[in-house]
């Protein structure tokens, strides 16, 4: 839980002595429990800074398939709850960060372009949905919060299925990576 103040930034524990007004808290994902800051969150919300978050998951699931609370949503939909407020997420499936990587890969390889681009996730509603609204290819991990009933019932597919991103490696390995200038064949 991050929140920003006459340009200086609150990360966690650091005290804040009231003093200057905060214009944005930033809910990212809190695997500990830490209810002060949660509550410290809401109210400076509730005097009126910006309310941004990270990602619009739920929980995840950890390799061995239990389930790792923490997440941002929780706690940003009971801040909504309590305040009123409307927020911003920031990560998936906002385009913008997508964007921003495209940006980055054609600085560095003008010839390549969303066309040689997999997106990999392992959630229906953030990352698959992320790449879809986009135009990318996009293969799901199976290995996260989908499960196949999810999937079956999904209004949204991937372009691939894989158990987990070694079967992802896997079958890249086997195919020839274009070098700058041979994308022509691709």
């Amino acid at each position: 839980i991050n929140a920003e103040y006459g340009g200086k930034l609150i990360a966690n524990d650091d005290e804040y002595n009231g003093d200057t007004f905060v214009r944005y808290v930033v809910i990212g994902c809190q695997h500990t429990e830490r209810t002060r800051l949660a509550e410290r969150a809401a109210e400076y919300v509730r005097q009126g800074a910006r309310l941004l978050y990270t990602c619009p998951d739920e929980f995840d699931v950890y390799d061995d398939g239990r389930f790792c609370f923490g997440m941002a949503m929780p706690l940003v939909d009971l801040i909504c709850k309590t305040t009123g407020v409307v927020p911003y997420g920031l990560g998936k499936p906002n385009s913008h960060m997508l964007r921003m990587a495209l940006k980055l890969l054609l600085a560095k390889r003008p010839d390549l372009g969303w066309k040689n681009v997999l997106f990999v996730g392992d959630s229906m509603g953030t990352d698959i949905r992320t790449a879809i609204e986009n135009g990318v290819d996009c293969a799901l991990v199976m290995s996260g919060t989908t499960t196949p009933e999810k999937l079956a019932r999904s209004a949204i597919q991937p372009n691939f299925v894989f158990p987990s991103v070694k079967e992802i490696h896997d079958v890249i390995s086997q195919v020839p990576l274009p070098v700058e200038g041979d994308l022509d064949d691709y």
